[in-house]
């Protein structure tokens, strides 16, 4: 029987990962050793990380928030420091509509992987302005609206959910 070199190895996983034929224990597991094999060069490595990380996220989620984190960690902690920011900077006591980060509801429900979003209302105009990060599927690249809209407006371009 001929022994694969490395290349083939990591080939033959990345193949059998993308086709999705590991569990979430496999995963974790081969996720570990990659991250202890010294022969792999950064780039199989890489490739590796990636295609593990894509197949649990879409798969096990659970077990991939648990390994990785949340998804949305990079992007919230962004938009913390920009809300800081904005709050040395401007008045913000009379915002009507929380003065925080917060998580979309179409994350909460399940329709989006990520929506983070900082929102103002004016209870004056009733009107609200918001900016979010927003990821819809995995597909799809990071968004960044940026929008207003009148409370009870029901058509919407970019409303925050």
């Amino acid at each position: 029987m001929k022994k694969l070199t490395l290349a083939e190895q990591v080939e033959n996983i990345l193949a059998r990962t993308k086709q999705g034929q590991y569990d979430a224990r496999q995963l974790r597991n081969l996720y570990r050793n990659v991250g202890a094999n010294k022969e792999l060069t950064d780039a199989q490595r890489e490739n590796l990380v990636e295609a593990i990380e894509i197949q649990l996220w879409k798969d096990h989620p659970r077990e991939a928030k648990r390994l990785f984190g949340a998804r949305n960690r990079e992007t919230r902690s962004q938009l913390e420091k920009y809300f800081t920011s904005l709050r040395e900077r401007f008045d913000l006591s009379e915002n009507h509509h929380k003065n925080k980060v917060k998580v979309g509801g179409s994350v909460i429900s399940g329709h989006a992987k990520i929506y983070d979003y900082i929102s103002y209302r004016n209870n004056d105009t009733r009107d609200i302005v918001f900016l979010a990060f927003r990821k819809i599927d995995e597909d799809m690249p990071l968004d960044i609206p940026v929008g207003k809209y009148l409370v009870g407006e029901s058509d919407v371009e970019s409303p925050v959910l």
